[in-house]
């Protein structure tokens, strides 16, 4: 998973190199072009918004992020119609406004503006289901978690998680892999087998980071893994892409 400090610099290069390609294919055109295009508000009024869009996902604002996607399909569909400027700049452009399109609709992006802009404390109201015998890191997580949003049920042991998997039906889990009794493996390795809890999908996070580990986390039916000590935004973001939110 890409972290937020690349995905700024890939906004930020987007971003000026947009900006500058608009300002060499206004004045390739020429300023005969440049003021009929702005004898249309509605023209006007979309690359305005545009402008704002780019300024405000500077803040990290989920908001900014959809103004940025909506206007730059807007701006596609716009130089396409303008068959009089259909030339290797226009198609240049839409290229871009399509690459900013893919960019900001990609989970990852997406996800990393959602837990910056706190959006999940908006009531998505997700089940999520925390084993950890660590009743502090019990305690961090459920509290971030709830913050944003979701419900959340907690067990400190393997045995106590199963059980309550299988009976409240959580849209997630979150699984330690060293727990007192039936370690997390053995506990998601049962909840694959079972039907009722089979298509609960698993995150693990746990300290244990070897290739092997790893591996072994995915074959007892894992969708991914965190490790310890805990990235809590790291960890929202993970959720978010998981249940796709």
């Amino acid at each position: 998973m890409e972290d937020e400090k690349e995905l700024k610099l890939r906004r930020n290069i987007m971003t000026v190199l947009t900006c500058l390609w608009l300002v060499a294919y206004l004045f390739t055109l020429g300023m005969d072009h440049f003021m009929s295009v702005y004898e249309y508000p509605f023209v006007s009024f979309f690359l305005l918004l545009w402008l704002i869009g780019m300024i405000v996902v500077s803040r990290n604002k989920e908001w900014g992020r959809k103004l940025i996607v909506v206007t730059s399909v807007f701006m596609c569909f716009y130089l396409m119609a303008d068959m009089a400027a259909f030339d290797v700049y226009s198609i240049a452009l839409i290229l871009i406004f399509v690459v900013i399109i893919v960019f900001y609709i990609l989970p990852k992006t997406k996800a990393q503006f959602q837990v910056n802009d706190g959006i999940l404390s908006k009531g998505h109201n997700r089940k999520i289901l925390v084993v950890d015998d660590d009743k502090g890191l019990l305690k961090m997580i459920r509290s971030q978690l709830m913050y944003n949003g979701f419900d959340v049920i907690t067990a400190d042991t393997g045995e106590k998680g199963l059980s309550l998997a299988k009976t409240k039906k959580p849209d997630l889990i979150i699984l330690d892999v060293i727990l007192p009794g039936m370690k997390g493996r053995q506990v998601c390795a049962q909840l694959k087998r079972d039907s009722d809890t089979k298509n609960i999908p698993v995150l693990f996070l746990t300290a244990k980071d070897s290739p092997d580990d790893v591996k072994a986390e995915l074959e007892a039916g894992a969708v991914t893994h965190l490790t310890k000590p805990v990235d809590l935004k790291k960890l929202l973001t993970e959720v978010i892409r998981i249940l796709a939110l």
